[in-house]
């Protein structure tokens, strides 16, 4: 039987740096009819094209745009870094005249050999959109970073490697717009802020671990157990990747919530929602859908005074997303509250009380979900290459054992 071979990359439209870049290069190429077949092999069972199958496809367009083209290829891509650089080359505006820029160059061939050279999971497993005690916790990626939680390994420094030389190579990228008479590339806008938001991204993993080990502490910093010095370090870090990604409308809370709002039209028919009073306006209905999606996935029913959530035992957070006005309004606030919870726990002298904890979030939940007509913003605040900067220079220290 023909067959198309597909591959699921993510879960829910969740960001990341990932893919083995090898692997998608090689397999569509490795059935019959391009490759011999085994002995016993039916020959009528074939490859007969490739495809994907992911939960959402806004990230992650290198690994993408090398699966597509193996649908136009008689063989496999010889060297890979080659096909990422000249790729960044031609995105950026780069490809004529002066040969390579050394530092986009730099940039894309430490990319191929540490994030697109590694098949992780299918969903976010870094701590910016994750909360609570150390058992809620395990499903985390500490492979970044050695045993101590604290030493950047090989893969993640390469990936910091890279974020330096994507902003060095900035005033080339720039110059080149300029001498067209054209701004400065969204594509390398994109990709500035991408692998800047996956190193900070990365690095809130330990900082998370070390703020959630923390919650049961009676001793330490902050007012009132050991939450509060490493609560506040973790959410430093969440406000400066809100400002990162306010940057780029690709990592922008207030598109989607527009785009559901103009799917929801005019109409009044929208009822049965199961909240305190139909909401009946489908622009708000929509919205109301596209915010629960995001967080709850489910969507938050009952009232402001008593929200329900984890409708029938379903994940929470699946479609999570680090976008600016998603960290600022709910990751930042629930870590806010279960750090206030902490400090209270610990000056009554007591354990961490999660449910209590839980139940906060519920009704912060409810009331953003509720919380339309949207007021986001559309266009992006402040300039990536400027913010990029001065973000890279102020967690460099978490970074100092890398070469």
């Amino acid at each position: 039987m023909p067959f198309i071979w597909t591959a699921l990359h993510t879960y829910g439209g969740n960001l990341g740096i990932k893919g083995n870049l090898s692997r998608i290069n090689a397999i569509p190429f490795e059935a019959p009819p391009l490759s011999p077949a085994p002995a016993g092999y039916d020959p009528r069972t074939q490859a007969v094209g490739v495809g994907y199958t992911p939960e959402g496809l806004d990230q992650n367009t290198a690994y993408y745009e090398l699966l597509q083209e193996a649908a136009f290829k008689a063989a496999p891509e010889k060297n890979l870094t080659d096909w990422l650089v000249e790729r960044a080359h031609r995105r950026y505006g780069l490809l004529g005249g002066g040969g390579r820029n050394a530092d986009v160059t730099a940039a894309w061939a430490a990319l191929g050999a540490s994030g697109y050279a590694i098949d992780k999971g299918v969903s976010d497993a870094t701590g910016v959109c994750r909360m609570g005690v150390p058992s809620d916790l395990k499903g985390l990626d500490r492979s970044n970073f050695e045993a101590d939680l604290k030493t950047p390994r090989a893969p993640l420094c390469l990936e910091w490697s890279s974020w330096g030389s994507l902003n060095k190579a900035a005033p080339a990228v720039v110059a080149a717009a300029a001498a067209a008479g054209q701004q400065l590339p969204e594509t390398f806008v994109y990709d500035l802020v991408n692998t800047a938001r996956e190193v900070l991204a990365q690095l809130s993993t330990p900082m998370l671990l070390n703020f959630s080990a923390s919650l049961n502490s009676s001793s330490g910093g902050g007012g009132g157990g050991g939450a509060g010095a490493t609560g506040a370090l973790y959410i430093e870090l969440l406000g400066d990747l809100e400002r990162l990604l306010a940057t780029d409308t690709a990592f922008m809370l207030g598109p989607w919530l527009a785009s559901a709002r103009t799917l929801g039209g005019s109409a009044t028919d929208c009822v049965d929602t199961q909240i305190a009073g139909d909401i009946g306006n489908c622009a708000d209905f929509m919205e109301w859908n596209a915010r629960a999606q995001l967080t709850s996935w489910y969507p938050v029913i009952g009232s402001a005074s008593a929200p329900v959530v984890q409708q029938g035992g379903r994940d929470h957070d699946y479609a999570r997303k680090q976008w600016s006005g998603l960290l600022r309004d709910v990751y930042i606030p629930r870590a806010e509250l279960y750090m206030k919870q902490a400090k209270a726990d610990a000056a009554a002298g007591r354990a961490f009380d999660s449910a209590a904890a839980a139940q906060s979030y519920a009704h912060l939940s409810y009331q953003w979900q509720t919380g339309y007509p949207s007021e986001y913003p559309t266009k992006p605040a402040g300039g990536a290459v400027a913010v990029s900067t001065e973000l890279r220079l102020k967690w460099a220290p978490y970074f100092s054992d890398c070469p």
